[in-house]
């Protein structure tokens, strides 16, 4: 990623449960961050869940995040699993099991 060297703990959640028009995700968690096969862009990979019952009901995701003028990264809020999103840099448009 290489945008700062160090982050600061924010006082408030900066990547948690949505609720929107397009659909809820519950407590994003246990999160990792990997660049594109391009090595052009950031992505937060983590665990959510699509209700909010207290199983352990949770999926894996993946999104593309940005990074501000302070060198911060902007994780937005945490996509519904209805939401297309456009492949990472690098990856083949078609993918076969």
């Amino acid at each position: 990623m290489g945008h700062c060297l160090s982050w600061t703990k924010s006082t408030s959640s900066v990547f948690s449960y949505y609720f929107g028009s397009d659909g809820t995700v519950y407590v994003p968690g246990s999160n990792a961050f990997v660049k594109s096969l391009y090595g052009t862009e950031d992505y937060i990979v983590y665990h959510a869940k699509h209700f909010g019952d207290t199983g352990y009901n949770r999926e894996l995701r993946m999104q593309k995040f940005m990074w501000d003028a302070l060198g911060n990264p902007v994780f937005g809020h945490p996509l519904p699993a209805s939401v297309s999103m456009q492949l990472p840099s690098g990856e083949p448009r078609s993918i076969s099991n």
